[in-house]
């Protein structure tokens, strides 16, 4: 088996309210040249039932739970992309994958990329840019 371009890293404790449209996401995307790990730090919630229909394309691993910087450890030492993708599984990909590849590809010297993201509350509603943003600097402003 070759070795896929990109790795997509999804730690998860507890998420299983999300995680299947998270999953939903990754393989609604036109970029096909990539792994799924998925590393679930001992929920205890239905996270492997959720998982359970997607293991043909996923791969599974389950630990003790010793937060998420382990579970991102893990699963780093566990990816054999030439690219690791991190997300949340909490979070929706949204379309652009193969731009971020691109673009690494074309930049060797470029160690980071990220998209866009957008803030939805629980009902679903999303959150202006401006407030998510004034949020999240220290001084709240």
């Amino acid at each position: 088996m070759s070795r896929p371009r990109v790795s997509i890293l999804i730690a998860t404790y507890n998420q299983a309210r999300f995680l299947r449209e998270c999953l939903e996401s990754v393989f609604g995307q036109p970029f096909r040249d990539l792994e799924v790990l998925v590393v679930d730090v001992g929920a205890t919630d239905s996270t492997a039932e959720v998982v359970r229909p997607f293991l043909s394309q996923v791969r599974y691993f389950w630990q003790e739970n010793q937060g998420v910087a382990s579970a991102m450890n893990t699963g780093i030492g566990l990816a054999a992309g030439e690219y690791i993708r991190l997300l949340d599984s909490d979070d929706v990909l949204l379309p652009g994958l193969e731009e971020q590849v691109a673009v690494l590809d074309a930049n060797p010297a470029v160690g980071l990329v990220y998209g866009q993201a957008y803030e939805v509350d629980e009902g679903g509603i999303l959150v202006p840019g401006d407030q998510r943003i004034r949020r999240m600097l220290p001084d709240g402003s």
